[in-house]
């Protein structure tokens, strides 16, 4: 309770910091809001996407740098006031960033459009089981409103593909041919990841892996996987609960892990060494989503 009532006390404080500065700065906007050219996304996939549809004449700028887990990250006063000053921001929809930062961003960032990239979405999974997933893969609900990592599926890319090219078109209609067409691109390209994902992922006959935090829920159901998360209630496991996943493990026959930079690894290496085998380091949080997908996949059949 303390800890909450400290991390309220000091967003109003940053928030304030933000607005003082933006009161006190006596630049005059060299740009109309029809004119102004500046996106800023809440994650580095969500940067890649942009840029692709939006083209080389439009500066895009994220929140979250790599590396940084998303759930917790605390924004410097600096970036929010470069968010003030776009004209759209684009996020994922439920990522804890964002859903920590929603009333502040509302509050700073009055004039910017506000696009979730996951609206429409259809989830494979029934809403049962998708709070079954949230609860029992993350022990937290993202606002109740369902598992965010839609990027790290084909089916998510596409979703996010379509939402910004809408907004964009919407927003810069000048430019409406040019973001179809980079778009047409996209899918295509999209098409063709999911095409290679396809050809690594279908000979693999051992579905089963293990991840630290589970940020693969959708990609493992488009292509048949079971993903075993480490995280127990959106918490580290418990020396209990480390037993029991090794004995999973085993029974699963596992032979892949993977951990993210994001987050502490120890509780994976230590299941890693029990089991003989060596933990895979994936960045679901990459800017080349392609490429990652790819290498996520390769490392299952591997």
């Amino acid at each position: 309770m303390k800890q909450s009532v400290i991390s309220g006390i000091k967003s109003i404080c940053k928030i304030i910091t933000v607005l003082l500065l933006l009161s006190g700065c006596s630049h005059k906007q060299t740009a109309t809001q029809e004119n102004n050219r500046q996106i800023v996304v809440s994650i580095e996939p969500l940067r890649y996407f942009v840029e692709q549809v939006a083209g080389n004449k439009y500066k895009v700028e994220n929140l979250v740098p790599e590396g940084a887990d998303p759930e917790n990250y605390d924004p410097a006063p600096a970036q929010l006031i470069r968010l003030s000053n776009a004209r759209l921001f684009f996020k994922v929809g439920q990522l804890g960033v964002e859903e920590i930062w929603k009333k502040s961003i509302e509050e700073i960032a009055k004039n910017v459009i506000v696009v979730n990239t996951s609206e429409g979405f259809e989830s494979p999974f029934s809403e049962k089981e998708e709070e079954e997933h949230i609860h029992h893969d993350h022990g937290h609900t993202h606002g109740g409103k369902g598992d965010p990592h839609i990027w790290s599926s084909v089916g998510g890319a596409r979703t996010i593909a379509a939402n910004i090219k809408n907004a964009l078109i919407k927003t810069y209609p000048a430019d409406s041919i040019l973001f179809e067409e980079n778009y047409n691109k996209l899918t295509s390209g999209i098409d063709s990841v999911e095409i290679t994902l396809t050809e690594i992922l279908s000979p693999v006959k051992n579905k089963s892996f293990m991840i630290y935090h589970p940020s693969l829920t959708y990609f493992a159901e488009e292509f048949g996987l079971e993903q075993l998360p480490i995280e127990a209630d959106g918490k580290e496991p418990s020396p209990k609960q480390l037993k029991e996943l090794i004995k999973t493990a085993r029974n699963e026959n596992v032979k892949v892990i993977f951990v993210q930079r994001e987050f502490d690894i120890k509780q994976a290496e230590t299941i890693a060494k029990e089991i003989g085998i060596t933990p895979v380091e994936i960045a679901p949080l990459s800017y080349d989503w392609g490429q990652e997908m790819i290498h996520i996949a390769k490392s299952l059949a591997q």
